[in-house]
């Protein structure tokens, strides 16, 4: 019997009538980027088109926002697959009335998050149309050592790179208050908000280990990429009640002034993490030579039928997830929707 998208959900979807269909090389479907090899190297190529940023539901959003987006959603891509970028391509969709100062101050957002990378804007399209959109198309070259979402073994250990809770410390401050908060601090909280950054250097150095690292950029958020990863693998993952969060003090002071639970502030998306599973043999190793980077710890699983669940048995709860289609953050019409939506609901039930 015919579905509906909102009754089975993106990922469903993805798994059963997008995947199927894409051609690739090495149990590489499914990744963040397309792996292409070209002599003796691959080519990563990715693409997105921007989402609404949370900014503009707050109504803090510059044209150099959706810009800065424009190229964070493409370049974590190549972070994730432990890559180079080398440039992007973006499609422009535009009104006839929109002001041209909208255009240069949204190529200038588009190029400044670019420069931090070291990735040209190598050109890309333009086109009328009843509404704005900017759908990005993302070049990068592998790493060392190739960097996917899969990864064999028997017993594993879970782990985030980057910061988290920051970009809701920073949407909670916007919309509910700064209250105590230092100016510097509050500084790096908008930041979160305004500028994400994609971890391209964090994923280089998972491409130089030289061990198997099944990697996925938390885009759609860390209990998404945790649960995706562990489906890809086969994986039982246990995770802890409470990790470890890497979290700014500040960040913590103004989301528990808020009432906002922190597993939500960090299992949702908005920080850009990578989420990493190593083989346990590996893990001290990942620990040694990753330190330089935040770093949390988020648990460990075994070879099984694939799951996320916590130590003490409660199970990730799938009414949680941001997924497409099934009321996800693509869905969210203002500001105070966005709040209810994604910090309000138990993350493991």
């Amino acid at each position: 019997m015919p579905k509906t998208l909102a009754e089975i959900g993106e990922l469903c979807l993805l798994e059963n009538f997008i995947q199927p269909f894409v051609t690739s090389e090495d149990d590489t479907a499914g990744d963040d980027c397309a792996h292409i090899r070209l002599e003796n190297k691959k080519l990563l190529w990715s693409m997105d088109p921007c989402p609404t940023p949370v900014a503009a539901l707050l109504g803090v959003a510059t044209p150099g926002t959706w810009g800065w987006y424009t190229a964070t959603i493409n370049i974590s891509d190549i972070a994730a697959c432990g890559g180079v970028p080398l440039g992007l391509l973006v499609s422009l969709e535009l009104r006839d009335d929109t002001d041209v100062s909208f255009v240069q101050e949204f190529q200038e957002g588009l190029r400044d998050a670019l420069n931090q990378y070291g990735a040209p804007l190598l050109g890309g399209n333009v086109k009328s149309a009843p509404r704005f959109s900017a759908t990005g198309t993302v070049l990068g070259t592998s790493g060392l050592f190739p960097v996917t979402r899969s990864i064999e073994g028997r017993a594993f250990d879970a782990f985030l790179i980057g910061e988290c809770g920051h970009f809701w410390a920073g949407v909670m401050g916007y919309a509910k208050g700064w209250g105590l908060t230092p100016n510097h601090e509050r500084k790096r909280l908008e930041d979160a908000v305004l500028r994400p950054q994609a971890k391209v250097d964090a994923g280089l150095k998972l491409s130089s280990l030289g061990i198997p690292i099944a990697c996925m950029d938390c885009s759609d958020g860390a209990a998404n990429a945790l649960f995706q990863l562990a489906q890809k693998n086969s994986i039982d993952l246990a995770l802890e009640d409470a990790p470890d969060w890497a979290i700014r003090d500040s960040a913590r002071s103004l989301l528990l002034s808020h009432e906002v639970r922190m597993e939500n502030a960090c299992y949702q998306f908005g920080d850009w993490q990578l989420a990493c599973i190593v083989r346990r043999e590996d893990r001290d190793l990942f620990v040694r030579e990753m330190k330089e980077f935040a770093l949390t710890y988020m648990g460990s699983g075994i070879t099984g039928p694939p799951g996320v669940r916590t130590l003490t048995g409660t199970r990730l709860n799938p009414q949680s997830l941001n997924q497409n289609f099934s009321g996800g953050y693509n869905s969210i019409t203002g500001i105070e929707d966005l709040i209810t939506r994604f910090m309000s609901p138990q993350i493991f039930i």
